[in-house]
């Protein structure tokens, strides 16, 4: 990650946010699922990280202009593909140093998981990436590669901001 300030976008339950607050991060999550703020909003409180939460789209993002160092997303929604993303993504990172990490896929176990897992991205994204490549996609120069580990392999794309 680049800086301290994150926004993870599609915070979900709220556990990376948790992990993050932890580590020290300026951090703060934003989803659009009522049922995910409520449920989320109580983990920070009792956390002792209250108003870390925004309700809003990632295609209409709520912060000033070059508000975050970095951008994360984990299995992210559609919104992903849609250019007002992007444009929202430029708009609040920070200028010349602005980071995107959006985590595409994970598996985790050798045996199920890779076949039912590849089955269900392939059909939402497409073919579960298999090499890496570079991209450019609006103001951003990307990167899409496979991450292996001991115990899992990671479907990473890193996004940094064109200068």
């Amino acid at each position: 990650m680049v800086g301290s300030r994150i926004l993870e976008i599609g915070c979900g339950p709220g556990w990376l946010l948790l992990d993050l607050l932890a580590a020290g991060y300026d951090a703060y999550g934003l989803d659009l699922s009522p049922e995910f703020w409520r449920q989320t909003g109580r983990r920070l409180r009792q956390q002792g990280h209250p108003n870390r939460l925004v309700g809003g789209d990632a295609r209409a993002l709520p912060f000033s202009a070059e508000s975050f160092d970095t951008l994360v997303l984990t299995f992210p929604a559609p919104f992903v593909r849609d250019p007002w993303f992007w444009r929202e993504a430029d708009r609040v990172l920070r200028r010349h140093s602005g980071k995107l990490v959006i985590i595409e896929a994970a598996i985790a176990e050798r045996s199920l998981w890779p076949r039912a897992l590849g089955k269900v991205i392939g059909r939402v994204t497409g073919p579960v990436p298999n090499e890496e490549s570079r991209f450019t996609i609006g103001s951003f120069v990307a990167e899409r590669r496979v991450v292996q580990t001991e115990k899992e392999r990671v479907w990473l794309v890193t996004a940094v901001k064109r200068g």
